[in-house]
């Protein structure tokens, strides 16, 4: 089994590159830069993935750290889009959340997520588009066990580690199945439940990036339990 690179930082090469394919997003100035992306910025996001996964181990925290899924492809999906650029201006990890969930695709699993762009960069948890099965035992829980779960999102812990709390798009009404006079009507209407915290770009770059996904991960354990525990 290879062995990845000891993690030692992220390459501060990593931003230029960002910003150069941004400004030639095309296969031919890809082409001719891969060798400096797949050293410069994809083996380094693999060394922090191997280097989280042990760090997971170590504080008993249930997220997933596979150096083959956990980075998000830098190849944007462009067969429905109107936007024929090739590639992502942004890069993603993702560590799922693997406590009562069969993770399936990122987007659709709960989860710990590290965010990097030019413009902003962010820690961010739960999940981002559940797919409809899930979403419905979601909102069935957050129905059932209401007080429970607001005295999870404005726990001290959860709010002081993510101060952005149930981001995404709502519903104009409620979802078919569910009263209007629900206690918990206005949250039944989220389509995602999401918690971000904005983070400095040059926090992406030091060797603390470990601690921060630490903490952060500690913070959601909570909330990621109670989303997943669903009938």
């Amino acid at each position: 089994m290879k062995r990845e690179k000891e993690f030692k930082g992220l390459n501060r090469d990593m931003a230029a590159f960002m910003h150069e394919l941004a400004a030639n997003n095309n296969k031919e100035w890809f082409d001719s830069n891969r060798k400096r992306y797949t050293e410069n910025v994809r083996e380094p996001l693999k060394a922090l993935v191997a280097k989280m996964g042990e760090s997971f181990m170590a504080n008993d925290l249930p997220y997933a750290a596979d150096t083959r899924k956990a980075i998000f492809r830098i190849n944007r999906d462009i067969r429905f889009s109107k936007n024929k650029d090739p590639y992502k201006n942004n890069l993603g990890l993702f560590f799922p959340f693997t406590e009562n969930q069969q993770v399936g695709r990122s987007v659709e699993s709960l989860g710990l997520y590290l965010h990097y762009e030019e413009k902003e960069c962010f820690i961010a948890g739960g999940i981002h588009c559940p797919i409809p099965a899930m979403l419905k035992n979601i909102r069935e829980h957050v129905s059932e066990e209401f007080e429970e779960f607001l005295e999870l999102i404005n726990s001290k812990d959860l709010t002081k580690n993510f101060p952005q709390i149930l981001l995404g798009d709502k519903l104009k009404s409620m979802p078919r199945g569910f009263s209007k006079d629900d206690p918990a009507a206005d949250y039944l209407k989220h389509k995602e439940f999401t918690f971000l915290c904005p983070i400095k770009h040059e926090d992406i770059y030091s060797k603390g990036i470990e601690e921060k996904l630490i903490n952060k991960g500690k913070a959601l354990l909570p909330i990621l339990s109670f989303l997943s525990k669903t009938p």
